[in-house]
């Protein structure tokens, strides 16, 4: 008998502007140990370790995305279009919460 491969459940979040965002809703144990290293970076510079981490959960999390009166576009494992969120040469870093 066939292993039957689980799939994370997934949320949709949409803005008031009609912006969808789906994100997956767990990460398997690899991606989780992945995520805690780069969450560690380097003890110089631990701000830009936070960024990295926030940009790695973007990239394992996000399932796709769509902007208001646009297709949906499935989001591919480190292939992001320039301007997208999780592209540092939009408007500069996010402000920490």
């Amino acid at each position: 008998m066939a292993k039957r491969k689980l799939k994370a459940p997934t949320s949709e979040y949409t803005s008031p502007d009609g912006d969808v965002l789906e994100l997956r809703g767990s990460m398997t144990p690899g991606t989780r140990r992945e995520y805690a290293d780069t969450l560690g970076g380097s003890p110089l510079s631990q701000e830009d370790a936070w960024h990295r981490a926030v940009e790695f959960l973007f990239e394992r999390l996000a399932v796709s995305w769509a902007v208001a009166g646009t297709i949906r576009a499935p989001t591919g494992r480190r292939c992001w279009p320039a301007g997208s969120p999780s592209s540092a040469v939009t408007t500069g870093r996010p402000a920490r919460w």
